[in-house]
């Protein structure tokens, strides 16, 4: 067999003849050529033709495989079996050892048929726990006649017809059709598997149903790469958002709310901030963070709080605004001309006599007293106020039972009366107290 590969004349020399003692081996082998070989992207195996000198042989790997793991198959991709040499001699006949027939490969596993019509697997799939068909156990005089393979699955066909896939199953490869046309052959590539007849015309296909975006030059999911990157994103805009929204809400009620130096002195840093131009400080960001002796985690991390404390200027200001034009609503300016000035706690407010019975030709009940809050904002900045509304009905004569209502008010507050029918009988306000 020749076999022309890209790697140098020299490595495939070794590969294809063995010239020189293997000291592993216990014979001294001739010159000896390759009786099959399967390629992957990742390494190349080969079987070597049985030497004319007799005595054992294993496969011989070119690339970074997980030697070890092939030289000791077994019958399914969970189990580690005996080393090669004793796995021949134990299916051989007629005192004569087995020899490996065939070799295929896929990604990270190898399969070993027998001269016994036997096939052992060794390696593993990446994605085993997550999504795995077991190979089938044949019936008794049941073999595979025809072994394809995949990235991460097989595909055989029985001398009785059966088809049947198995190995890593993340994109149903190995999910075989039940009403399955009996086939002459079958075939498989990367994520599919296919069935043809004896005139190789396509009966049926399973397995992955293409990208939605495509792929690249090297093959790879265009979607796929597209949602894992927005993903991460989507993490470092959400987490920089939430960190300039804090800052900027701070920033901006505190410079609303004081007013005078605290506004001025809050307002110029946050020009400061404004004024740092982003695209120059991001390129010098990243060429100091491709030094730094981080874990990408780390400089992740750091990413979204930079991102963060640069842009939370724009939102400060609008807060900002917005509070200072609280500051100057109508019920603000109404408080104010009301005599509002101080703080106002109905709890510890000293109520006297509020209805003076000789100044009314009838008695005048008081059925309800009202305290309410508002806001009182001027340019020393801004605090809590309330007032009272209290409610009078004019009755005819005051009832022998109706409690006496004292009230001593220490804070300026507005009053209303009203009688019977609701209607406002007298609008006041007390500035000043004696």
């Amino acid at each position: 067999m020749v076999v022309r590969h890209s790697v140098s004349a020299k490595r495939i020399n070794n590969f294809m003849n063995l010239d020189e003692v293997d000291e592993t081996l216990d014979f001294v082998p001739e010159q000896t050529l390759l009786k099959d070989i399967a390629f992957t992207m990742n390494y190349i195996i080969g079987v070597r033709m049985p030497p004319a000198g007799g005595g054992l042989y294993e496969p011989l790997v070119l690339g970074p495989a997980v030697l070890e793991s092939f030289e000791q198959p077994s019958a399914d991709f969970t189990s580690v079996g005996a080393k090669i040499k004793s796995t021949l001699r134990e299916h051989g006949q007629n005192g004569k050892d087995a020899t490996i027939e065939r070799v295929f490969a896929t990604a990270t596993t190898v399969a070993y048929q027998l001269s016994d019509n036997t096939v052992l697997f060794g390696g593993a799939f990446q994605n085993q726990e997550r999504s795995y068909v077991a190979p089938p156990k044949l019936a008794e005089g049941e073999y595979f006649v025809e072994l394809t393979t995949g990235i991460h699955h097989y595909t055989g066909l029985t001398n009785l017809g059966n088809v049947y896939a198995f190995g890593e199953n993340l994109l149903d490869q190995c999910d075989t059709p039940k009403n399955l046309s009996k086939a002459a052959h079958v075939f498989a590539c990367g994520f599919q598997t296919y069935t043809t007849d004896e005139n190789n015309q396509l009966l049926q296909k399973w397995g992955h149903k293409g990208y939605l975006f495509g792929t690249d030059k090297n093959g790879a999911d265009i979607f796929q790469r597209i949602v894992n990157g927005s993903k991460m994103t989507m993490t470092i805009g959400g987490v920089a958002v939430l960190i300039s929204t804090f800052i900027g809400i701070i920033v901006g009620c505190v410079a609303g709310y004081f007013g005078g130096k605290v506004d001025i002195a809050l307002m110029r840093v946050t020009e400061v901030f404004a004024a740092i131009p982003f695209l120059p400080f991001a390129m010098i960001l990243s060429s100091i963070m491709s030094h730094m002796p981080w874990s990408e985690n780390a400089k992740i991390f750091l990413l979204m709080c930079i991102l963060g404390v640069l842009s939370w200027t724009g939102l400060a200001r609008l807060v900002r605004g917005q509070v200072l034009v609280a500051r100057e609503n109508e019920y603000v300016t109404a408080a104010k001309a009301m005599g509002v000035t101080d703080v106002f706690d109905f709890h510890k407010a000293d109520f006297s006599p509020l209805v003076d019975f000789d100044r009314f030709d009838k008695a005048v009940a008081v059925t309800q007293v009202q305290h309410a809050a508002c806001v009182k904002v001027d340019e020393k900045g801004c605090e809590a106020a309330a007032f009272t509304a209290v409610r009078a009905d004019a009755q005819s004569a005051a009832p022998e039972d109706l409690p006496v209502v004292e009230m001593n008010l220490n804070r300026p507050f507005a009053f209303m009366i009203t009688g019977v029918d609701g209607l406002p009988l007298f609008l006041g306000t007390v500035n000043t107290l004696k």
